[in-house]
């Protein structure tokens, strides 16, 4: 009877216990590499966003190119900084489609934000950018 007695109380104890803080979750790990894609860009590491693009994506630009692709469009828009924001996440086993709002700083003092998504694939285990779709321009 002892023994029954101590097995109910330690199954018992647990949910007496008072609740316990929630953990922040993760984000998904498409939403990660979006973040990491964007950092990489607006800190012209682009070499790094280069590679987190699928290989069907690097396969019709070289790196050299991509490269010149994106400082040349840097300078050319005189992107003084940019901030993004993961807006919701659709992920699949193998694909998946991150939302985001992404807000250019220029040099002169203006700014523009604009929402688009990306299109993830799955390879070798990692999520890789396959497509950005076009982001429209919010109103201020």
């Amino acid at each position: 009877m002892g023994v029954l007695l101590l097995a109910f109380l330690f199954f018992l104890a647990p949910s007496c216990s008072p609740p316990q803080p929630s953990t922040p979750t993760s984000p998904p790990l498409s939403a990660q590499t979006v973040d990491l894609y964007l950092k990489a860009l607006s800190s012209g590491d682009y070499d790094t966003a280069y590679y987190l693009q699928s290989e069907k994506v690097r396969s019709q630009i070289s790196l050299e190119d991509f490269r010149d692709l994106n400082r040349l469009s840097y300078e050319a828009y005189h992107i003084k900084s940019q901030s993004w924001k993961i807006l919701s996440v659709e992920e699949g086993t193998e694909t998946a489609t991150v939302h985001f709002s992404l807000t250019s700083n220029f040099q002169d003092g203006t700014s523009l934000t604009k929402e688009g998504k990306y299109s993830l694939v799955k390879e070798n285990g990692e999520w890789r950018i396959e497509f950005v779709y076009p982001a429209e321009a919010q109103s201020p």
